[in-house]
């Protein structure tokens, strides 16, 4: 979990086997980012911010892939000169973190959601290991989804939010056993 979260704007608060807390600071507030290992390579982060910008030193090495779901409040970035993506409530991001690093901007002064992260190698071996004929592929999945561009954005409905409401409320004595089920 620790080789992907390499933002210089982050302090790690608490970590303990499978939960890691960052805190990420700017003169316009803080974010909380609590992140749970559910498998090797696969993560699960509440992002809890109450911030309007601050800076992403994130870049990562490894193969990623990447679900962002927002439940609340809005997230903005510049991917380029002409191009701003944004985030607002129940929209769906999937993207492989190429253009990650930058500023970002909360224009509401908050944003709420959860980041599903895939590290490719390991999350598929961890997979065949525990089911040997699960029939998804991530690789095919993030060539699918990010193949032509980086990131690609579902705007808010009914499917996505059912997958994700039940992720926000879950009680702390099934959340890694509920993860598990839910990520798969």
């Amino acid at each position: 979990m620790n080789n992907v979260v390499q933002c210089v704007d982050m302090e790690v608060l608490a970590q303990s086997e499978n939960c890691s807390v960052y805190k990420v600071s700017s003169s316009s507030g803080d974010g909380i980012m609590t992140m749970y290992s559910v498998f090797d390579g696969i993560s699960v982060s509440y992002n809890d911010f109450h911030i309007h910008e601050f800076h992403s030193g994130f870049i990562t090495k490894e193969n990623v892939l990447c679900i962002d779901h927002c439940r609340e409040g809005r997230m903005e970035k510049e991917i380029d000169k002409n191009k701003r993506m944004y985030m607002s409530s129940g929209d769906l991001r999937i993207d492989d973190r190429s253009n990650h690093s930058g500023n970002f901007y909360l224009p509401l002064g908050h944003y709420h959601g959860i980041t599903v992260i895939f590290i490719i190698d390991e999350a598929e071996k961890s997979i065949k290991e525990l089911f040997p004929d699960f029939p998804v592929n991530i690789q095919e999945l993030k060539d699918k989804f990010c193949g032509e561009y980086p990131m690609i954005f579902l705007r808010k409905n009914r499917a996505i939010s059912h997958v994700f409401h039940e992720m926000y409320n879950i009680p702390k004595e099934i959340r890694m056993h509920y993860l598990k089920v839910k990520v798969i």
